[in-house]
C-alpha cells in the first residue's frame, strides 16, 4: 500500500504553518505592548520571554523593591 503525502495548500490559502507564524506575531506585537504599559508605569523590563524547565514567562519587570511576573494574553476586538 501506497501513503499518500500531504497535499501543500494553494497559493493564499492559510494552512496550519501560516495561523501559527500569524497568532505568534500577535503575541509578540501584544506583548511589546505590554512591556511599554508597564515601562510608562515606571516599570523597568528585567526580562522577556524568560524561559525556565516550569515554561515561560512573558515579561519580568520591577518598580523599586516591587517585582511582578506578567502573563501577556491576545484577543481580537470585538
Amino acid at each position: 500500500m501506497a501513503t499518500e503525502r500531504p497535499r501543500p495548500s494553494p497559493v493564499g490559502t492559510p494552512g496550519p504553518n501560516r495561523e501559527r507564524q500569524v497568532a505568534f506575531r500577535i503575541g509578540l506585537s501584544a506583548e511589546s505592548r505590554g512591556a511599554a504599559l508597564l515601562i510608562a508605569k515606571g516599570f523597568r523590563i528585567l526580562a522577556r520571554r524568560w524561559r525556565s524547565p516550569a515554561g515561560e514567562i512573558d515579561i519580568v519587570a520591577r518598580r523599586r523593591s516591587l517585582l511582578v511576573f506578567v502573563e501577556v494574553k491576545a484577543r481580537e476586538r470585538l
